[in-house]
């Protein structure tokens, strides 16, 4: 039995304030902002509105393993 580790990437919407997980949302568009980030459009799980946000890199979480 152990704890594995996953880095997983995030989305950070401006109307709820809530993290989202990049895989988790309604993708919509990505594209290079103008410092060279990664910025994606989704739509937002919680209002229902397209919206954008960086993309943010290394969101870690664990599961247990039954070996």
């Amino acid at each position: 039995m152990g704890t594995y580790y996953e880095q997983r990437n995030y989305v950070l919407c401006p109307e709820c304030k809530e993290e989202h997980f990049s895989d988790e949302v309604e993708f919509l568009d990505c594209y290079e902002g103008d410092r060279g980030q990664d910025v994606m459009k989704f739509v937002c799980p919680v209002t229902k509105k397209e919206t954008e946000s960086n993309v943010y890199r290394g969101r870690c979480y664990g599961s247990t393993i039954l070996a």
